[in-house]
């Protein structure tokens, strides 16, 4: 993936990781109300490296109308990532590796613990593992 692709504003990115991670589930859950599409036009927008907004709005308010109703971005809302807190605080443990999105577009990020194996989880969005962001 073009390294040079703009990355989305916070919030967006936010929504694509969620997007990322739950689109098997969201998509299950808008086709019982036959508005799956709106699953696959936030989809097209984020491979597409263009504003993802406007179709990730249209697939919150399709979340909350299927009956979700903090719908897309009410799940974001206070989620901790790994390896948000300051380096240098905590106890000394192993180096970590990071995965990020394949596509620069979310913050998804997967975080080896040092013992795993380092088989990072696939991209819904863009298919294959997430790529290696650094240590």
């Amino acid at each position: 993936m073009d390294d040079d692709v703009t990355k989305p504003p916070m919030e967006d990115a936010s929504a694509i990781e969620y997007l990322c991670r739950h689109a098997t589930e969201i998509r299950a859950q808008l086709a019982e109300a036959g508005n799956e599409g709106s699953v696959d036009e936030a989809l097209r927008a984020v491979r597409d490296s263009r504003s993802a907004t406007a179709a990730l709005r249209k697939l919150h308010e399709a979340i909350q109308i299927g009956g979700d109703a903090v719908g897309l971005y009410g799940h974001l809302r206070g989620e901790r990532h790994p390896g948000s807190q300051p380096f240098g605080l905590g106890e000394p443990r192993q180096a970590e590796a990071v995965f990020v999105c394949p596509g620069n577009r979310c913050s998804r990020q997967w975080w080896t613990d040092g013992t795993s194996a380092m088989t990072p989880p696939e991209c819904m969005i863009f298919g294959g593992k997430l790529r290696w962001g650094g240590i």
